[in-house]
């Protein structure tokens, strides 16, 4: 995967953002972006990020990952595969 977008910066406030690596810290990252994410983080995930490692993180850690009803967005979007282009 490519290093994250410049613009995402934003997301990881209280870490240094150059050293994330997505292979080693894919959980946090996707978790920053489905929570605090725009649309053009949305599109990102929808472009970069599989619809079986979102729904994998999704059943794995359930509701508690989410802030408000981003969890409920996040389930309805995963049944509209069409979206997805990886």
């Amino acid at each position: 995967m490519q290093k994250l977008p410049v613009s995402f910066k934003k997301y990881f406030w209280d870490c240094s953002f150059d050293e994330l690596d997505y292979s080693l810290h894919k959980e946090f990252i996707l978790k920053r972006l489905m929570n605090y994410g725009d649309m053009n983080a949305i599109q990102y995930i929808l472009n970069e990020i599989s619809l079986s490692e979102i729904n994998s993180l999704i059943e794995k850690r359930g509701s508690n990952i989410f802030i408000g009803k981003n969890y409920f967005f996040w389930k309805r979007i995963t049944k509209h595969a069409e979206l997805w282009t990886r």
